[in-house]
């Protein structure tokens, strides 16, 4: 069975608007070939960039999970939680349609309240798979607006 995860910096923002700890979330899903794509939306300025997308191919979960892990002392990220989500049967997953998101999500702006790190990693988790993982439906961004509760729902 295909695979998908989110991730989570679960220590950031530090706060904003008086709301500690809110959350960060990333993405991954797995190619047919076992390869993953990874990616998060950080936010506008992050390392200069329009938007704070970024988004690579790694060669398989192993590196997917430690490039994240490092991200703490390079990038000035702690994704330090994950989940690992396995496609629902009868479910066909569809990188061709998650990557065409990703594309799109690179060109979008960032905005807190609709096009956030949350959004895009729903957005492409959603094209990936339908939002049917471990059998349950994956929780809409729209009912849970904190990165956090988002990943604990």
């Amino acid at each position: 069975m295909a695979k998908a995860m989110v991730v989570l910096c679960p220590h950031r923002p530090d706060a904003l608007a008086g709301q500690p700890l809110l959350g960060h979330a990333a993405w991954g899903f797995e190619y047919p070939d076992g390869s993953w794509c990874i990616g998060a939306l950080e936010g506008p300025g992050w390392q200069g960039s329009y938007n704070g997308f970024w988004a690579l191919r790694v060669p398989n979960l192993r590196a997917a999970l430690m490039y994240f892990a490092e991200t703490g002392s390079k990038r000035g990220n702690e994704y330090d939680v994950y989940k690992l989500l396995t496609v629902s049967d009868g479910i066909t997953p569809d990188w061709k349609a998650a990557d065409n998101v990703v594309a799109w999500a690179r060109h979008q702006p960032y905005n807190l309240t609709g096009g956030n790190c949350m959004n895009r990693t729903y957005d492409v988790l959603r094209a990936f798979a339908n939002c049917a993982y471990n059998g349950s439906e994956l929780p809409s961004p729209h009912l849970n607006w904190i990165p956090n509760g988002w990943f604990n729902a």
